[in-house]
């Protein structure tokens, strides 16, 4: 099946593999012994890997690298693979290690075979379902009372059943201690008395930390495993942080572990609107997890064509000098841009926001009339750099308790691109999204500079004083601020982007309430998953189509490139040809164009 939907849509296929034929073997596991089911449970993790590996690439899997630069612990990859995809990793959840279904089926079942009994009243206060167990599982063995030791004639018994079940907890445990041994000290101790996963095998189901706080019934299973995936995250970014700060392992791992935008990749559903072509969706998912291009490995090493007088610059395995170099031709970097500010700026019209930027509406002359008309080439390009890319109206909007710094006021927002430079591997980069922060708070720096030096230039302001273009600006926002809506190379978002979404999630969940019974918060979380899910995709196709765009354009052609359709001298021929062959036949008949009308 992932053979068949792979030839069709990359994205599909991952999407059925992750949500769907991972869980297909649940029932069979939950009503069977594990030693039963082992042998089908080791043969069916091999087939799930394979078939990974088959769509997002063999990289994912190995515990090899394949970078001789970059071969420190070798098993990461493989490793962050198998943490969440909302926490920047795969979602591969092997069956013998990542999956306890028996168990999570006897402690769902058994608590409801027996009755219980008041004693004080002699009153039912529960009816089971299965009475007759009660030789094997013991009278009143799951009574509030005997918590600590509710499994204990289970194990007691003989029963094979009781016998696999411990077993299995034990399983978890070590587990647990193994995850535990691999983290820092510090970590060690915040986790080492917290989960579910500290009761004897006797008591376990009846608490959920060092308390003992009762667990719901029926959530066990999920407690289990979200601590374990808690210790392996703990773990992973404590290997990210030894690896060298230039490895785009540790680069994308940080950059993504806690970013929403960034873990859509491989999160959120397909959709007609954002479609990925087969090698869209393979650069984003390996610039996503930080292991070398497919596209790039065929031309590594050709020199990149750009203007002499730049840095001369080659293809290297990631494909990170196509996205840096500067001096190209081509107009790559402001189309990404462009997609990025249109993809806002059409949320925010669908959200009935006042707004104005984007594709259609301008921001360039918010300043205009305080500009000479007289103005230079030199005062020209200094202009450039506080006209905004969008203009948020919020000054009508109801207020509320989240995106505080867009209530009331009218904000300039600047987009930015950051593309894997010199920022993301400087030494205090070791906070998630820390590089993004950095260049969102740069933003407003420089926008008062620019607004203070033409005050200085122009109209001549005296040293500490505040001119008329930057009291101007001061009337934007709160106190002056400019949003910096910066997307990172991995595709991960700066807070204001976050504020910008949370903005519109709101006001469409306002026009929804307005006409269904529905909790606001309810209906404003509906839309932060949309708005997520829709920008996150289209912020990592735009990084992928970037750089399949700059290695057609920007690589002298050999036998491993594609050539440029500027260079390509039937390239729109077969494009018209294809077009012609689809349209109604004209109404003439001799070849040329058709004849004028007199």
């Amino acid at each position: 099946m992932t053979e068949q939907l792979k030839n069709l849509d990359l994205q599909v296929a991952h999407t059925v593999l992750h949500y769907s034929l991972q869980n297909r073997s649940d029932f069979i596991l939950s009503t069977n012994l594990p030693s039963q089911t082992l042998p089908f449970t080791l043969e069916l993790d091999n087939a799930i890997s394979k078939a990974y590996a088959s769509v997002l690439g063999p990289e994912l899997l190995s515990n090899t690298s394949s970078d001789p630069d970059y071969c420190n612990d070798p098993k990461f990859t493989s490793d962050r693979f198998l943490l969440k995809s909302s926490q920047g990793g795969g979602g591969f959840r092997p069956l013998h290690s990542h999956r306890a279904p028996f168990l999570n089926c006897m402690h769902t079942v058994l608590p409801q075979a027996l009755s219980i009994i008041d004693r004080n009243t002699n009153i039912i206060t529960f009816h089971g379902l299965w009475p007759s167990l009660q030789s094997i599982l013991g009278e009143d063995s799951f009574h509030p009372s005997k918590r600590d030791s509710k499994w204990q004639y289970f194990y007691n018994s003989g029963s094979r059943y009781g016998t696999e079940l411990r077993e299995d907890w034990l399983r978890l445990q070590a587990q647990r201690q193994a995850l535990l041994a691999t983290l820092s000290p510090e970590d060690n101790l915040k986790y080492s008395n917290h989960g579910p996963l500290i009761c004897s095998p006797e008591s376990f189901g009846g608490g959920g930390d060092a308390d003992n706080t009762p667990l719901p019934l029926g959530k066990l299973h999920k407690s289990i495993f979200d601590s374990l995936q808690t210790l392996r995250t703990a773990n992973v970014t404590h290997r990210a942080l030894q690896l060298p700060r230039s490895d785009p392992r540790r680069m994308s791992f940080l950059s993504s572990c806690q970013d929403k935008f960034s873990n859509a990749i491989l999160k959120a559903m397909p959709t007609r609107n954002i479609l990925f072509s087969h090698h869209e969706f393979q650069e984003a998912v390996a610039t996503h997890f930080g292991i070398p291009s497919p596209i790039c490995h065929p031309v590594l090493g050709q020199r990149i064509l750009n203007n002499p007088k730049c840095t001369q610059l080659r293809v290297d395995r990631y494909g990170y000098n196509l996205k840096t170099i500067t001096g190209a031709t081509g107009d790559h970097i402001r189309t990404l841009h462009d997609n990025i500010v249109a993809t806002i700026s059409s949320s925010l019209s669908n959200a009935a926001i006042s707004h104005r930027g984007g594709p259609y509406r301008t921001c360039k002359d918010l300043f205009s009339h305080l500009i000479p008309q007289n103005l230079c080439e030199e005062n020209d390009r200094h202009l450039q750099g506080i006209i905004p890319d969008l203009m948020i109206d919020a000054t009508r909007l109801i207020p509320f308790t989240q995106a505080e710094s867009l209530q009331g006021v009218i904000s300039l927002v600047d987009a930015k691109t950051l593309a894997p430079g010199l920022v993301y591997s400087e030494h205090s980069n070791t906070k998630p999204n820390e590089a993004v922060e950095k260049r969102s708070s740069a933003v407003n720096t420089q926008y008062h500079r620019h607004a203070h030096k033409l005050d200085r230039n122009l109209h001549h302001t005296a040293p500490g004083t505040l001119g008329i273009i930057e009291q101007e600006l001061n009337t934007y926002g709160h106190s002056g601020r400019v949003l910096g809506a910066v997307v990172g190379a991995f595709s991960e978002c700066s807070k204001d982007i976050y504020t910008i979404r949370d903005l519109i999630a709101h006001c469409q969940a306002l026009r929804l309430t307005d006409h269904l019974a529905m909790d606001l918060t309810i209906a404003s979380g509906i839309f932060k998953h949309q708005l997520t899910h829709h920008w996150g995709l289209t912020f990592s196709r735009g990084w992928a189509r970037l750089l399949l765009q700059r290695r057609r354009d920007l690589l002298q052609h050999g036998p491993a490139s594609t050539p440029s359709p500027r260079q390509q001298p039937h390239h729109r021929d077969n494009y018209a040809d294809a077009f012609l062959r689809h349209r109604r036949r004209p109404r003439f008949s001799r070849p040329g164009p058709p004849p004028r009308r007199a």
